[in-house]
């Protein structure tokens, strides 16, 4: 009411009327406490009100309004109304007279000295507001700084603990609002505050404000602190990371890396007034403080400790690095900033950046490596001299995986992350040249690999200049040298020569030499960047742990991920060395065994991971490689080394070299090899049984080998019985395997394993995994007993089991903020908290889609435990309900044998996850409901685990969600029994755990039965647990309204009656002290969401900006998803810039969940109000954005956003695009350098809503501005380098859109519409033509730019510019086009396009744009540019044959093949129509093309005609025995897959250009001069295509197929399109729509043209048979279809015409014509009824039938013209009739006349037949 009431009487100064209104709260509190729902909405619109008034009315009402705010704080206000009016106080004074901070701190001052513990709330508020003043007007007020520290230290003696951490939280800001420049004796004081009371407070949330105030020391520069003071400090706070709660642990560590930079940066630490002594470094303070607590933590936080230590560090990293261009201000070395607005951090505070580049970033890349020397585990290796077993045992002196856990976290957040893209590339020289260091760990060296990896995928590129494979290797080396090909196949040999010349043999230092040789000497690669990857990661491929092995292949696969056109080189090394080192391994007296031996695993894992790569290729690979890789896994398998340690290793890799070809063939490139594939473990398994316990030692190599092929088997499941029916001739071998396999594993089951406990327990890992993989347990039910003997062990002997890690994968993703993986600020951070590795754990599979995030990211154990858990639930679904009873039976007796024992709690994480894992499978299957019985002994197996009360968060949201799972899988009664019984027992239970468990539960039943089954529960659901979410304990609140959220978004419309008493409890919970509560906010900003989404968006989004307001990230998220549905449902509530202004700051969040989001919401923006979000002119910060993202899904969310808004703001603003684009790409710094310094006249600060709830370390992520730019080029985000090669590329595409995104307005393209004024209405003037030069210049650019991906985009930029401009005439210049003055430019793109060393992509570019420059006629004027271009496609013609790829897919090359045809045919069609209507004045640019093409007009002919072939036999899927095809690969269903396009496109103009002068072999027109052309077809008389007799009938033939085919064409943009170039030739044979029908008959017809001359009837190719024959196939098509009646009367007209007069004298071929075109005739007579308009074509069509009647008639005997001479007569008074213009009045005259003619010979011929005595 009071907000109406102040809109209505806006012209009475809003901001008047809401003092007053104010003012009449306070004076009547003392009869009434102020509304606190009245006040928030008052000062919420105070605070807006300020913003909007003028200065004088500001100054007019500044001191009422004042004295109202401090009244109503000292009133006692709740916290968001205290919020709000402090907020306000500050903002009043900022825009008013500021000079009545000083009174109006004193008062404040005044007040809270003689505060009152009883007046806790007063106190509060005024605590809040000084702080605020203090924020923004600290230097002002700094003398009261020791005052403030007094007042501060009384206020820690109260007992409300919300006073304290205001008190805490107000000296915060005075620390940093003072900016170092108070006394020094206040610096002491509120040192000494901080550190004797407020860091040992009991209470969290003051533990947390006091840490942010050491933190606000660092920033501040440390005044009054030395190095005696700042050791204390930083010791407390490295203890402090053992405190239970984990936001405390943040805070500090956030502190502690702060404290440590200032420490290490002693020119940026302030000196007080009064002090003189000089600052001092604090030496060794990263190795006291940070290496040295990381190494030696022990206890039962450990995890915790080294986790915070890892904070720290990104802490203390992030701090030091700053611009590398910025320079010390009077050679201060710092440099202060004021982060205005909301930011993702939670704070609007003063944030500290020391002056060091980001090239120094790597300088602490040492210590922090070093931090992995700590583990002291034995090396096993260095003790045990067996080859053998020192190979097995590779891995165990590798330390635990949480110490390289936290230093890759380290590593990757806090450098790389901060790195600019030059920094990175050399940062992975650096990390190089350390792992050369002799004394690197294993440990070390992983991590190093695994960093090297993220800069490579980070770059998304190798180098600026790109590295293009050569076409061999050549490998220099002091003993010799080494020629090999491009691609070895599997029986490749490298033959050293040397010494020991002859000697198959390749030492491992070739090895290291090989590999990255193929770079091309044009690329420029740099020695250092060769560093990288010869002597360090080719190196690594041998190293004796295997785990820096698989690391290894980890890195090689990603540099063929970012760099395609290296994998074929990298394949064809590791095949090469691979054979090399079986044959090296295979002398068993070598010297170096073992390193063979890890050579020999590392090169199969290096091939593993690159066939896994290889289906991702853009241009595909080999269709040998699978064939290939498949010989290699078969001599590895069957053909094994003698020696049987040797065997061991190569069966194992051989193995999974298989499972990686299995996971990432498809199975029809793999179909014909099926059966080979499965006899390969027959072998293997067919012993498994005999005797498995031979020799102890040899066990765990073994059982290795077995795991791999079982992994292998897995794979093969996958591949080959996935689908659904299963073919059961593959299932029967796979479980005679399977079998065998669970055989042994049960032998095993009752003995000692010793060691090699962990090699078993991986083999029943891979086993049931196995299983697991058939879709249908059904399918081995024989072996279902084995199965649950094992999987069910974690119940049987639950005290022998490990704890499950499957609870976070199981549990529902919406319910994760209730614990204990709550989502922070990105998921990198969650993976590593949520991280359970240990010692052992399996090597990362090389293969996978996705790696880890860590290497080994769980123990062997877990994993086990994992796998038989999940196995468990599968034989829980498929059991009948007895079995399933005994199930629980079993479960319920393992519940309660474990209560007070140690396993207790692992044991129910176990049952959770056996019970979700067996019911989620159920509801998969869709099975039927349920028995009472189960669902009753399931329902009692939840409630007693949840009774328990103090069980996990994870345990708690398992049961609650069963319980949930239960009512979807019983009936509705069932779940009707279960509601009321949980609604029950929730009612009268005092235990808080499980009565929030209980809500939950009753949500996740409700989402689970859904809305309308339980509607009559719903206001009885929502009232109970709205009571329950009314309670003090903070966690029931918490779980209360989670549940009832979730009852509400499954409620739907049954929930409408309760939703203002919902709404009541949201604003009574954002009302209350406890609000400020992160998680509490986050809730109940989910709540209101809900109830949006339900009722729709009623309200106001003033209601959630006291949510917002803490900027957490979890708040953060509930306030972007309000503005989605504000964007969805209401997108006129709230006007565009508001909610730019509120989603743009998102985009900076590390969390991916807020900044997908945030990207959702903008582009549903862009769809619902284009105009209003050009304005916002956002697209710069799409891109900035785009550059930083590492998610793809977001990135790829980044580009369609982007996407969109090009197409929706470029018909208006083309040239700010245009300018965008070239910024993009060609832009050398990416911003301005200047720093935005918001800090005001006398170190005033603009104010912020925002409130201070950071917890978290401070993110590298830049701080935003509340106004409208999303600062990304903030001096904390800003830096002087080149975008991401992957930006610049999506900028070159989005310029590539650029002329069909401004759309079809005529204006665009004509520049003589262009200059009027106000064009179509387009009153900017801004039009594309206008930027033709700009554009074309930049395409030139793109196009010939040393970054080899970008280049076909400009290229094909170049090609869509010529089809919208090449016809657009220069109005300045008559006959001549807009486009030619441009010529020099896209004549040299063609030129740089087809080099001879350029890709297959660029290349097909570089054809299309020749042809249309060819064929558009901007050089036509130009004979040495038409000579030039047209010399450039003859190279690649000359090396026709030689046009292979042998690294990519076959279709690569056969794609160059069918593109250079196709110009060369395009071009063909061009001239020949320029000929056809110049006549006998051909210009000289064509009289100069006709001698070059005479050259190669056979050789295209053959060419052409041997497409045409292959392409019949693909399309009509023909089966010939002795087929060759011409384009190499093409009979593979794969490469005619992705043929299939440029097929369809090229055939149609390859088939006219085959034809256009075609003539029989040995014809007399070969060698006829150009002026001696037939009349009605011009041929160039230089060279014409000759066809045999089978050439002749092979297209004829061809031609029918399509006819009955009736096939449609859709010609594509990127050739010719075939309407064009018919158009060329003659109008009269063409149809007047342009339909893909309409496509196929211009086909023809010209074909037909060409093919029907009088010299295929004279040499007897176009026999009487052949002409009958397609006669009578167009009277079919015409009696079908009325779009056949055009073809046939025309094809008719040629044959008549030219045939010899024999066939006229057969009379079934003439009667057979006869009926065709008189059946034409009366069609197209009957297609116009009198009553409509003409069919379009109608007068055309009759001249065509006419013409063919003229000349049947004429041409006919007597006999036969007496005959047909009625039925003419008759249609020709009908068209007569029917004539409607001149031209066809005439034709109709003119077939009369001939019928008058013919009448007057007949009577002569008549005459000749009467006898003169008759006559």
């Amino acid at each position: 009411m009071a907000r109406n009431y102040a809109r209505e009487n806006m012209e009475l100064s809003r901001l008047s009327v809401l003092v007053a209104q104010l003012e009449s709260i306070v004076a009547s509190a003392a009869h009434k406490p102020p509304d606190g729902l009245l006040c928030f909405d008052l000062l919420s619109d105070l605070i807006s009100a300020i913003e909007e008034e003028s200065k004088e009315s500001v100054l007019q009402w500044q001191r009422k309004c004042e004295d109202t705010l401090y009244s109503l704080l000292v009133l006692g206000a709740r916290r968001p109304v205290r919020h709000l009016a402090s907020v306000a106080m500050a903002n009043i004074i900022l825009k008013g007279d500021s000079i009545s901070i000083y009174s109006r701190a004193s008062s404040l001052q005044g007040f809270l000295s003689d505060g009152k513990r009883s007046e806790a709330r007063k106190v509060a508020g005024a605590s809040q507001c000084l702080g605020i003043l203090y924020r923004y007007f600290g230097r002002r007020i700094v003398s009261g700084l020791l005052e403030t520290t007094t007042i501060v230290s009384k206020l820690l003696k109260f007992n409300e603990d919300f006073v304290r951490q205001e008190a805490l939280r107000m000296l915060h800001n005075a620390l940093e609002g003072s900016d170092g420049s108070a006394a020094s004796a206040a610096y002491t004081e509120a040192f000494r505050v901080i550190m004797r009371v407020g860091v040992g407070d009991k209470s969290p949330r003051v533990k947390i404000a006091a840490a942010r105030c050491l933190k606000a020391f660092a920033n501040i520069g440390g005044p009054g602190l030395g190095i005696g003071e700042l050791e204390n400090c930083l010791s407390y706070c490295v203890k402090a990371l053992e405190d239970p709660v984990k936001p405390v642990r943040d805070a500090f560590a956030d502190a502690l890396g702060a404290l440590l930079a200032l420490g290490m940066n002693p020119d940026a630490q302030v000196q007080p007034k009064g002090k003189g002594t000089t600052p001092k470094k604090l030496e060794g303070g990263l190795q006291k403080h940070l290496a040295l607590p990381f190494s030696k933590v022990s206890g039962p936080r450990l995890k915790d400790v080294r986790i915070g230590i890892s904070l720290s560090w990104v802490c203390f990293l992030q701090c030091l690095w700053t611009i590398s261009t910025w320079k010390p201000v009077r050679d201060k070395a710092v440099v202060w900033r004021m982060n205005r607005g909301k930011q993702e951090a939670g704070r609007t505070a003063m944030c500290l950046k020391y002056l060091h580049p980001d090239s120094e970033l790597q300088n602490y890349a040492v210590l922090v490596m070093d931090m992995l020397r700590s583990d002291t585990s034995v090396d096993a290796q260095a003790l045990v001299s067996d080859v053998k077993q020192s190979f097995v045992n590779s891995n165990s002196h590798i330390p635990l995986p949480c110490f390289k856990a936290c230093v890759l976290y380290i590593v990757r957040v806090g450098m790389i992350d901060q790195m600019s893209e030059p920094i990175q590339r050399g940062f992975s020289v650096f990390l190089a040249k350390q792992l050369l260091s002799s004394d690197s760990t294993p440990s070390m060296r992983v991590a190093a690999l695994r960093t090297l990896s993220y800069v490579l995928k980070t770059l998304g590129e190798i180098m600026s200049n790109h590295a293009q494979i050569i076409r061999r290797v050549v490998v220099r080396s002091d003993m010799g040298i080494v020629l090999c090909c491009n691609f070895f196949t599997s029986d490749d040999i490298i033959i050293y020569y040397g010494p020991k010349a002859g000697v198959i043999y390749l030492s491992l230092e070739f090895q290291i030499i090989l590999l990255f040789e193929w770079l091309d000497e044009r690329g420029n690669v740099p020695y250092e960047f060769k560093e990288v990857l010869d002597d360090t990661v080719v190196a690594a491929l041998s190293h004796n742990s295997a785990l820096v092995r698989v690391e290894a292949a980890l890195t090689i696969r990603m540099l063929a991920e970012v760099d395609p056109s290296c994998v074929g080189g990298l394949i064809s090394y590791a095949m090469t060395m691979l054979s090399a080192a079986r044959e090296n391994v295979s002398f068993q007296k070598v010297s170096n065994f073992k390193r063979e031996l890890d050579s020999l695993h590392g090169l199969a894992a290096v091939l593993a991971s690159l066939v896994s790569t290889s289906p991702k290729l853009p241009l595909g690979y080999p269709t040998r490689l699978p064939k290939s890789i498949l010989d290699v896994c078969k001599k590895m398998l069957m053909k094994s080394s003698r020696n049987p340690i040797a065997a061991s290793v190569e069966k194992e890799a051989g193995w999974n070299l298989l499972s990686s070809l299995l996971t990432s063939v498809s199975k029809e490139e793999l179909h014909d090899q099926v059966f080979d594939i499965l006899a390969l473990w027959a072998s293997t398994f067919s012993g498994i049984t005999k005797n498995p316990m031979n020799q102890v030692q040899d066990r765990t190599s073994e059982i290795g080998v077995w795991s791999a092929a079982i992994d292998a088997l897995m794979s093969c499941i996958k591949c080959f019985l996935s689908s659904d029916p299963v073919d059961t001739i593959l299932l029967q071998p796979v479980l005679l395997y399977l079998n065998g396999a669970l055989s042994f594993v049960s032998q095993l089951a009752g003995i000692e394993r010793g060691e090699g406990s962990s090699s078993m327990d991986v083999f029943i890992v891979r086993v049931l995994s196995a299983y697991q993989a058939l879709s249908d347990p059904s399918l081995y039910e024989s072996d279902h007993a084995s199965i649950i003997q094992i999987c069910t062990t974690p119940f049987r002997e639950a005290s022998r089991c490990d704890e499950s890690s499957c609870l976070r994968m199981l549990l529902d993703k919406r319910d994760a903020w209730l614990g204990p993986w709550t989502p922070g600020r990105d998921w990198f951070e969650d993976e590593l908290r949520s991280f359970q590795g240990g010692k052992d754990g399996v090597l990362t599979c090389v293969w996978e889609n996705e790696p880890p995030s860590f290497p080994q990211p769980e123990t062997i154990s877990k994993m086990l435990v994992n796998q038989m858990l999940l196995s468990f639930g599968t034989m829980f679904a498929s059991q009948d309900s007895r079995g399933m009873l005994s199930f629980l039976g079993m479960i319920d007796q393992c519940l309660k044998a474990g209560k007070r024992q140690s396993w207790h709690a692992a044991s129910v994480t176990n049952i959770c996850v056996g019970l979700l894992a067996g019911l989620k499978t159920l509801l998969a299957q869709r099975s039927e409901p349920l028995g009472m019985e189960i669902l009753t002994a399931t329902q009692s197996i939840f409630q007693s685990i949840l009774a328990e009360g103090d069980i996990c968060a994870s345990q708690r949201r398992a049961s609650s969600e069963g319980l949930g799972l239960l009512a979807r899988l019983g009936n509705d009664t069932f779940t009707a029994r279960l509601t009321k019984q949980l609604l029950g027992d929730v009612t009268g239970n005092v235990d808080s755990h499980y009565s929030g468990s209980i809500a939950l539960a009753l949500g996740c039943i409700h989402c689970s039965a859904g809305g309308m089954a339980l509607s009559s529960l719903v206001p009885n659901t929502v009232n109970v647990v709205s009571s329950l979410a009314k309670s003090s304990i903070s966690s029931l609140q918490i779980w209360s309204l989670h549940g009832l959220l979730l009852t509400i978004e499954a409620a739907g419309l049954s929930y409408v009656s309760q939703v203002q008493a919902t709404l009541g409890l949201a604003m009574e919970i954002i009302l209350s002290e406890e609000s400020g509560w992160v998680d509490l906010q986050q809730a109940v900003g989910r709540l209101i969401n809900a109830i949006v989404a339900v009722t729709g968006p009623e309200l106001a989004p003033g209601t959630v900006a006291e949510i917002s307001s803490s900027q957490e990230t979890a708040t953060l998220l509930e306030s972007v998803r309000f503005t989605q549905q504000l964007v969805l449902f209401a997108p006129q509530a709230v006007p565009v810039h508001s909610h730019v202004l509120t989603l743009l700051p998102t985009l900076s969040s590390r969390q991916p969940t807020l900044r997908h989001l945030a990207l959702s919401t903008l582009r549903h923006l862009i769809e619902k109000d284009p105009v209003s979000i050009i304005d916002e002119q956002i697209e710069e910060t799409l891109f900035y954005m785009l550059d930083e993202e590492t998610d793809p899904e977001i990135g790829n969310l980044a580009r369609s956003t982007i996407m969109r808004l090009l197409h929706a703001s470029c018909p208006s603003r083309p040239s700010r695009w245009l300018s965008i684009c070239r910024k993009m790409i060609l832009s050398t710094s990416r911003h301005n350098n200047t720093a935005n310094d918001s800090t005001g006249m006398d170190g005033e600060r603009t104010l912020s809503v925002g409130d201070d709830d950071e917890s978290m370390v401070s993110s590298s992520k830049p701080s935003t501005n509340r106004g409208h730019a999303f600062d990304y080029s903030s001096p904390n985000f800003s830096r002087d380098k080149h975008l991401r090669y992957r930006t610049r590329v999506f900028a070159a595409e989005c310029l590539n859109h650029l002329p069909e995104a401004v759309g079809d307005s005529p204006a665009h393209f004509d520049l003589s519409l262009a200059r009027e004024p106000h064009a179509n209405g387009h009153l900017s003037g801004d039009w594309l033509v206008l930027q033709l030069q700009e554009i074309i210049s930049l395409a030139y650019q793109i196009s010939t730019i040393q970054l080899e991906k970008m280049r076909p985009i400009g290229v094909t930029l170049l090609c869509t510019i010529m089809d919208k401009f090449a016809a657009i005439p220069d109005p300045e210049l008559p006959d001549h086009l807009l486009v030619e003055q441009y010529q020099a430019q896209l004549v040299s793109a063609v030129r740089s396009a087809l080099d001879s060393l350029s890709g297959p992509i660029l290349l097909e570019a570089g054809l299309q744009l020749a042809t249309k420059m060819l064929t558009s006629g901007i050089i036509s004027r130009d004979q040495v540019a038409v000579k030039r271009i047209f010399s450039l496609i003859s190279r690649p013609l000359d090396d026709f044959n030689d046009l292979f790829y042998p690294s990519y897919a076959e279709w690569v090359s056969c794609k160059i093949k069918v593109r250079l045809l196709t110009v060369y045919a395009s071009l063909k069609c061009y001239m020949f129509a320029s000929l056809r209507e110049q006549g006998d004045e051909i210009s000289d640019e064509y009289l100069a093309l006709l001698p070059l093409f005479a050259k190669s007009s056979s050789t295209l002919g053959t060419y052409w005609l041997s497409f045409l072939k292959d392409y019949n036999i693909v399309h009509f899927h023909l089966r010939l025995d002795n087929w060759e095809p011409f384009l190499d690969g093409i009979q593979s269903s794969v490469v005619s897959a992705e043929l299939h396009p440029c097929l369809e496109e090229a055939w149609p103009v390859i088939l006219q250009a085959l034809v256009l002068d075609a003539v029989p072999a040995n014809s007399d027109l070969i060698e006829s001069p150009p002026t001696d052309r037939i009349e009605n077809i011009h041929t160039s008389g230089h060279g014409m295509v000759e066809f045999q007799i089978d050439d002749f009938n092979f297209l004829w033939g061809f031609l029918l197929l399509i006819l009955f085919q009736e096939q449609d064409v859709t010609p594509r943009d990127n050739i010719i399109p075939v309407c064009q170039i018919k158009s060329n030739f003659s109008s009269k044979i063409l149809a007047d729509d342009s339909s893909s029908s309409s496509s196929l008959k211009n086909i023809f017809s010209s074909v037909f043209q060409f093919m029907s001359t009088k010299s295929f009837f004279s040499s007897g190719y176009l026999s009487l048979d052949v002409c009958t024959e397609l006669l009578k196939v167009f009277s079919y098509l015409v009696f079908g279809e009325d779009r056949w009646d055009y073809l046939a009367v025309f094809f008719l007209s040629q044959v008549i015409q030219n045939c010899p007069n024999e066939f006229l004298l057969v009379e079934s071929f003439t009667y057979l014509a006869t009926e065709l075109c008189l059946t034409s005739l009366f069609k197209v007579l009957l297609s116009y009824d009198g009553s409509c308009q003409k069919p379009s074509g109608w007068e055309k069509d009759i001249s065509v039938a006419l013409n063919a009647a003229s000349t049947l008639l004429v041409r006919s005997e007597a006999k036969m013209q007496l005959k047909l001479l009625l039925p003419f007569l008759l249609i020709s008074y009908k068209c007569i009739g029917e004539a409607s213009t001149e031209m066809a009045l005439s034709r109709i005259t003119y077939f009369s006349q001939t019928i008058t003619s013919s009448l007057k010979k007949l009577g002569k011929y008549l005459l000749t037949l009467i006898p003169d005595k008759q006559y």
